[in-house]
């Protein structure tokens, strides 16, 4: 009996200490979850995000959905509607959005008519939303051209690296050549899909 009591002690206390540590595990990553890595120059936050799902996000004060918190199309997504009053349909990934149609005016409702360009193919602006092909990686990345240097892009994003902006309000630079009109990412694991001018 007292051999039967004592198995079931240390089983309960096994599986009790299981649940503290994975509670704990938890409450380490939110911890790390909604931490402002960085501002745009017009005001649109960059938020880290560890891979983290913690549900939907909705813009205020009118609850337009913006997507899953904190994701590079969220961002995006929040980054159009505070500059552009622009937003787009649901994507289950970047790449999606390459090949959605339109984005959609949110005062009139109505389509909003977008260009889509291979890389290379025009001169990126300001504005332009960049996609991106991931190694291994299904769903791609997503950002936005804060400003075009002379070999050099700013791009302001969410979810890339997680890391803070510092001083900046851009998020990091690729590469840029003037002479074929090719952007470059400095990360050997993406290449530029292509190019979103609203």
């Amino acid at each position: 009996m007292l051999d039967a009591f004592l198995i079931f002690f240390l089983l309960f206390l096994s599986i009790s200490i299981f649940f503290l540590l994975i509670n704990d595990e938890n409450d380490k990553n939110k911890e790390y979850f909604d931490i402002i890595l960085g501002k745009t120059k017009e005001g649109v936050i960059c938020y880290k995000n560890e891979g983290n799902v913690e549900g939907n996000y909705f813009y205020p004060p009118y609850n337009i959905y913006t997507g899953e918190k904190w994701e590079c199309v969220e961002f995006v997504r929040r980054y159009l509607i505070k500059t552009r009053n622009v937003t787009f349909s649901q994507v289950n990934s970047s790449y999606d959005v390459f090949h959605l149609p339109y984005f959609i005016n949110l005062y009139e409702v109505l389509p909003y008519e977008i260009q889509k360009y291979k890389n290379g193919e025009v001169i990126p602006v300001s504005g332009d939303i960049i996609i991106f092909h991931v190694d291994n990686e299904q769903y791609g990345h997503i950002c936005v051209i804060d400003s075009v240097k002379e070999q050099s892009i700013q791009i302001v994003e969410q979810n890339y690296d997680n890391k803070s902006w510092g001083n900046k309000d851009y998020s990091r630079i690729i590469y840029y050549n003037k002479n074929d009109r090719t952007m470059t990412s400095p990360d050997t694991h993406e290449k530029v899909y292509g190019i979103i001018r609203l």
